[in-house]
């Protein structure tokens, strides 16, 4: 069996006024299931986590990420096999509520070489329910629930694969 690659990533859960959550698409090039994930994506060598959340944010959005990113609110590590290469990602996640952020399909269609399909706001309620789609991590939208009541916890939480 093949060694997984590894990877260190960064990603932001980004929940607007209205409580949805944004969340971009990826289709598996070799299986082509979709699941659909927070902005981020791997760090950089050199670069902090902060700062990969912070470009990765840009990148994806198209915007500046809020000033207040806060700390690292999950952790997760996962494996999967991705294009038929196993990976293994080790992630931080970031936590920030937005008033209001337009994304634009046109702005999300410059990131398909990065197997980016789209993206949605959806409510907790609409991740839960989903249907023909993976959300990573699997708990997303009861992880995000406790983020929004009870706030940031005091230190990262394993939110699992």
């Amino acid at each position: 069996m093949e060694t997984p690659t590894p990877r260190r990533a960064a990603r932001v859960i980004t929940v607007d006024a209205r409580q949805r959550v944004l969340l971009f698409g990826y289709r598996n090039p070799s299986t082509g299931q979709e699941f659909w994930a927070t902005p981020g994506g791997g760090i950089e060598p050199g670069e902090s986590p902060e700062q990969t959340a912070r470009r990765e944010f840009r990148e994806e959005t198209g915007r500046d990420a809020p000033d207040d990113l806060g700390p690292i609110v999950w952790r997760r590590q996962v494996s999967f096999e991705w294009g038929g290469v196993p990976q293994h990602h080790d992630e931080v996640f970031f936590f920030v509520q937005v008033g209001d952020l337009t994304v634009t399909d046109e702005h999300v269609a410059t990131l398909a070489t990065e197997g980016v399909i789209g993206h949605r706001w959806l409510t907790l309620d609409e991740i839960r329910n989903r249907h023909g789609f993976e959300v990573a991590p699997r708990r997303l939208a009861d992880l995000i629930q406790d983020l929004l009541e009870k706030g940031r916890p005091d230190r990262p939480i394993d939110v699992g694969p």
